[in-house]
């Protein structure tokens, strides 16, 4: 109970700083952020469910994050149909006109 109590206030803690914090993330790194942040909430979530269960293993749980976020951040992003990027540049080009 301990544990899941100091893990709230520190996640509580973390959303004030981060809301307070003067730092931006420019739109081109946006796509890398949300998935890093995805992956460790994965991991985070994946801990929560070991804890409960009774087999976590701090071990493991760190390597997990470690991976998980290294490879959300350099991992490709999708690219984009090119017949989307072709009509749209059509549609509201000059060469459309």
């Amino acid at each position: 109970m301990q544990v899941i109590v100091v893990a709230v206030v520190f996640a509580v803690l973390g959303v004030i700083l981060g809301l307070l914090s003067p730092v931006t993330i420019p739109i081109t790194y946006a796509r890398y952020t949300a998935v890093a942040l995805l992956a460790a909430l994965d991991s985070i979530f994946g801990a929560s469910k070991a804890y409960i269960a009774g087999t976590f293993e701090p071990r493991v749980f760190f390597s997990g994050l470690i991976t998980n976020m290294t490879l959300a951040g350099y991992s490709p992003p999708l690219p984009l149909s090119t017949s989307v990027l072709t009509n749209s540049a059509e549609a509201t080009g000059p060469a459309a006109r």
